[in-house]
């Protein structure tokens, strides 16, 4: 027996994913033969046939099927269009993101409590070495996490593939080699079969040590990203706080932050202290990129960047850091009662829209004018409905209303405040 690096007692529903090779074999016969003295109720595989390979993928599926069969367990077979996503390029990682999304599926429909998955300590040195090898932060020097928090577990991360090797030729099992591993046109093959052969040749310890970085950098990071909550999270404003309602804002997630204390905090940690915040940022869900300058960090702040999925915009005295764009319909999204007493119409601001602010001594300002004063940021601007007089703006919901607009005036309308 060899040690897993998770304790299996605690889960009594499992998926495994099993591919039918080495790796997946050993998982799949570990846990069916310690299923008793760990309290497993109930194990599902699931195997995924990626429709490439043709003879030797139905032979690895039939594999599976048949072990499955040998220990009463039942089997999930499920399908994805490979040539599609080989056509489409970059097929290694839609593949692997098809996998999960097929395993949290499954362990949704089936009621189980965790996704077990084979990947060995030989996976982990490969993974820290291409990631050091492309540029990484100390987020990406984790590596292959036991554990991700999204009910997947690793358990043979401590295990080698020597240790798998042997641990299969004691127990008699077999298991199928899938011949695109030895195809070295894949950045994760060449590494196996090419770059880390090579470097063990020079530094016969250099796995081990990979390995063993990847468990300092998880042991370390967790405490890092404690210490950054104490310090940027006293900065984020509520929405409650915001200069317009949250539902208005056109992002799957928005966040405000003073800027003012943000470049307080920052100043004395120079780039330390940025990557520090970054590193808070992508744990919050925001990815803020380097700058383009051999991989420095943007310092101070610029007042805006903006990527496929990802907004940074400074406006008056916050910093708003929004993620990914949700597809909005504007039309009759805000259908609401016209005034009784006033002839209008609800929709988005146009250009040439002015705004008389509330008050006795209002002036009319031009409404983009209006909003750059009063801290609205550019990104929700268009996504804010107005109830207007041809270009005259009497009402913005849940902001204000325009002092042109009498307090006797009989209104019959929503609570948008």
């Amino acid at each position: 027996m060899f040690p897993v690096t998770l304790p299996l007692g605690g889960f009594h529903h499992l998926l495994l994913a099993v591919s039918g090779g080495l790796d997946s074999v050993c998982l799949l016969h570990y846990v069916a033969t310690h299923k008793v003295p760990f309290g497993i109720e109930k194990i599902v595989v699931c195997h995924v046939h990626h429709g490439i390979r043709e003879k030797s993928a139905d032979e690895d599926a039939s594999l599976v099927k048949t072990l499955c069969e040998h220990y009463h367990i039942p089997l999930e077979l499920r399908y994805l269009n490979g040539k599609a996503m080989l056509a489409e390029g970059n097929f290694e990682e839609k593949a692997r993101v098809e996998r999960y999304r097929i395993f949290s599926d499954i362990l949704k429909e089936k009621n189980l409590d965790a996704i077990f998955t084979a990947h060995h300590a030989d996976d982990q040195a490969e993974t820290l070495y291409m990631r050091l090898y492309r540029g990484t932060s100390l987020k990406g020097l984790q590596g292959i996490l036991g554990e991700r928090g999204d009910h997947v577990y690793r358990p043979f991360l401590s295990v080698t593939k020597e240790d798998l090797r042997l641990y299969a030729k004691q127990n008699q099992l077999q298991w199928h080699e899938d011949e695109t591993n030895q195809d070295t046109s894949y950045k994760r093959n060449y590494t196996r079969h090419k770059s880390l052969p090579r470097l063990e040749n020079k530094f016969p310890e250099a796995i081990p040590q990979l390995v063993h970085i990847a468990s300092l950098a998880q042991s370390v990071f967790p405490k890092i990203i404690a210490q950054a909550e104490t310090l940027f999270a006293p900065m984020v404003v509520p929405p409650r706080l915001w200069p317009f309602p949250a539902r208005f804002s056109p992002y799957e997630k928005t966040l405000a932050i003073h800027a003012s204390a943000l470049e307080k905090q920052l100043k004395p940690f120079e780039h330390g202290g940025f990557e520090l915040f970054r590193l808070w940022l992508h744990e919050k869900g925001f990815f803020l990129p380097m700058s383009k300058e051999e991989g420095s960090h943007f310092f101070p702040l610029p007042s805006r960047i903006q990527t496929a999925d990802f907004l940074m915009e400074k406006s008056q005295k916050l910093l708003w850091f929004c993620r990914k764009k949700v597809i909005q319909e504007t039309d009759n999204l805000y259908l609401l009662p016209e005034f009784k007493n006033a002839t209008g119409e609800w929709r988005y601001r146009r250009d040439g829209d002015v705004f008389s602010p509330p008050g006795l001594r209002c002036s009319q300002r031009k409404l983009k004018k209006w909003f750059q004063e009063n801290g609205i940021p550019t990104f929700v601007r268009d996504c804010i409905p107005v109830f207007a007089q041809d270009s005259e703006v009497l009402w913005i919901p849940g902001i204000a209303k325009s002092g042109k607009l009498q307090a006797n005036t009989n209104i019959d309308f929503f609570d948008w405040q």
